[in-house]
């Protein structure tokens, strides 16, 4: 049986944004007691509103976010299996804030974790950036 891993952030309030990003937003939106009247019963609903932007909480890139061409793709038309599959994570924690992971240090990272990477394979890269700079104004601009 196959192991899903959620990778997602928690999402809210106050949450680190890149500067001059959207913050994100968190409100009541409806309470029980606004929204009973709407109804000839006992039925009522609460609800939150919630604005962020789209490089706020956990996201992907699409390739048109930094490919300036016309056609770069969207993340609508890119395809789901690109970001679910089977895959592994290699740790260039080591690697300085800023600099480039180079693919010597992929290949050096591989052989020091005895894991294979394989073709199609989901990598995903602990560069150990929360870590270092989670909590503070660092963390959105190293």
């Amino acid at each position: 049986m196959a192991t899903y891993i959620d990778l997602s952030q928690e999402i809210y309030e106050g949450m680190p944004v890149y500067a001059g990003h959207l913050e994100t937003k968190v409100w009541q939106h409806h309470t029980f007691a606004d929204t009973a009247p709407n109804f000839d019963s006992d039925f009522a609903y609460q609800s939150l509103g919630i604005t962020f932007c789209d490089h706020g909480p956990t996201h992907v890139d699409a390739l048109s976010h930094l490919d300036p061409r016309p056609g770069a793709p969207t993340i609508d038309v890119m395809a789901l299996d690109q970001f679910c599959g089977e895959g592994t994570c290699l740790d260039v924690s080591d690697v300085a804030p800023r600099e480039y992971v180079t693919a010597e240090r992929l290949e050096r990272a591989a052989g020091e974790s005895a894991v294979e990477v394989r073709e199609g394979d989901v990598l995903l890269l602990r560069t150990g950036s929360a870590e270092r700079f989670g909590g503070t104004p660092e963390y959105t601009t190293q």
